[in-house]
């Protein structure tokens, strides 16, 4: 038995309908569901590369500690230059994060941003130290050889004086005048050279009290984000005040 008119369409209708709701699913997807999709996956991408960065540029304030704190025999020259080298790629790896992390939460940048100049801090007031240090050596060091020079010539008097050699004894005991002449001078620059040691130590305490709160901070904003980070500082703190403290009261003179 045929069926009617209206029977024999409904199926066609049924597949019509079907395919327009197919369509409207897919154009649904082209315009809402995949550009979230492709912005959530570049939102991962540049987290992603931000992590990274600071990866990297953790390894340079890790690399500085061990230099100084593990003996690894680097020189003040060295340390110097690699103070200089890691601020340098440091203020360009601010400068990019200035642009990169407008992606993040407000507090996670400014976390970002406050951290990675807490580290150059730490780094300027590092090449500080190492360069008070090396005067306060050399001043030392100066003074010590003009001292020994000084208590040979007295000894040389003291034999001239036993072998009863008068005149020998006072031109030797003439020489002795360089350093009378000298030890205002060279205890005055052992002197300053202490103060601008003792100086630069306190800014070094300062700035690791500023470096490590600022790490812990950058490390709780980055957990909140849901990007890796592992702080490198902390674990070298107490190290760090520690010898600080040491070193100090090497310049009380």
């Amino acid at each position: 038995m045929r069926g009617t008119k209206i029977e024999r369409e409904c199926p066609k209708v049924k597949r019509s309908v079907g395919a327009v709701i197919v369509l409207i699913l897919a154009v649904i997807a082209a315009t809402v569901v995949y550009p979230r999709y492709r912005a959530a996956r570049e939102l991962a991408e540049k987290k992603k590369g931000i992590a990274q960065a600071l990866a990297k540029d953790a390894a340079f304030t890790e690399t500085l500690l061990k230099m100084e704190l593990e003996a690894t025999g680097a020189t003040y020259k060295e340390l110097f230059g690699f103070c200089d080298k890691s601020i340098d790629q440091r203020n360009a790896l601010i400068v990019e994060m200035r642009v990169n992390t407008a992606i993040l939460a407000p507090n996670t940048s400014a976390a970002i941003l406050d951290f990675l100049n807490a580290e150059n801090g730490f780094a300027r007031a590092k090449s500080a130290f190492f360069s008070a240090s090396l005067e306060y050596e050399a001043a030392v060091q100066a003074h010590k050889q003009a001292w020994a020079e000084f208590q040979a010539v007295l000894a040389t008097v003291g034999e001239w004086v036993k072998h009863g050699n008068v005149e020998r004894a006072e031109a030797s005991l003439a020489e002795s005048d360089v350093y009378v002449r000298a030890a205002p001078r060279l205890i005055a620059r052992v002197k300053e050279a202490a103060q601008s040691t003792a100086a630069s130590i306190s800014s070094l305490r300062a700035a690791c009290e500023s470096l490590v709160l600022k790490e812990k901070k950058l490390a709780s904003e980055m957990s909140t984000s849901g990007m890796p980070f592992r702080p490198v500082f902390a674990p070298y703190y107490k190290r760090s005040i520690d010898k600080a403290n040491e070193d100090e009261k090497k310049t009380k003179v």
